[in-house]
């Protein structure tokens, strides 16, 4: 026998737009995302996303064999067996046009499955679980609508995660994955007022402080 010609023949995932590990997870029946992210062959991509949640997409993801587990029960009598399946949260804060909080406020998050009522706290902070295959939602909070990808934030080394996070606070930085000279100096110039708000020297780059910076502000 051939042992080698027997193994299974790994799946390799590619992440897409807008994908993220809790919804890979879900599609391949993972109660924890931590099974796919801790298989040996995803080392390297493990140790490159500090934030399991920010992938990046064609990130490759080998999804591992799921392990069974043995259950002792009574033949003679009911038994119920619970599974905990992790949950996700969705936690944002909800600011005005004017980029003040809106604070102890109702609304509703529609995602593709579910309409959800929401509030948020004092601070405009709004912390509510999602269905875990969740890649867009729809809130609607007072007057003001947001639309939410869930998967899409990138981590901070790449340009469009700081044009993300730049646009999440309210400078304009161009639209993503275009690369003509007006988007990118609409890119520079949300650099520049970022800069500015932050007191740092204003010259349209990205340097490791101005990045720092901007996720102390932004958040993860």
């Amino acid at each position: 026998m051939n042992d080698a010609a027997d193994a299974p023949v790994p799946i390799k995932r590619l992440v897409g737009n807008g994908e993220h590990i809790s919804l890979i997870a879900e599609e391949f029946g993972f109660a924890r995302f931590e099974s796919i992210l801790e298989a040996q062959e995803n080392a390297s991509l493990r140790s490159a996303r500090t934030n399991p949640h920010q992938l990046v997409p064609d990130d490759l993801l080998v999804i591992p064999d799921r392990e069974s587990h043995a259950v002792d029960v009574p033949i003679d009598a009911t038994s119920r067996i619970v599974i905990q399946r992790q949950r996700l949260f969705l936690r944002i804060k909800v600011l005005d046009l004017f980029g003040e909080p809106v604070a102890s406020a109702g609304g509703r998050l529609e995602t593709e499955t579910v309409t959800i009522r929401v509030a948020t706290d004092s601070e405009g902070l709004l912390h509510v679980q999602i269905p875990r295959n969740t890649k867009q939602a729809e809130l609607r909070i007072n007057d003001l609508v947001f639309t939410i990808l869930v998967g899409s934030l990138q981590p901070e080394s790449f340009t469009e995660g700081i044009r993300a996070r730049l646009i999440n606070l309210g400078c304009w930085a161009g639209q993503p994955q275009i690369d003509d000279v007006g988007t990118e100096g609409e890119f520079a110039l949300g650099i520049e007022l970022m800069q500015d708000e932050l007191g740092l020297p204003v010259d349209g780059l990205v340097s490791s402080s101005f990045a720092n910076q901007l996720l102390s502000k932004h958040g993860q």
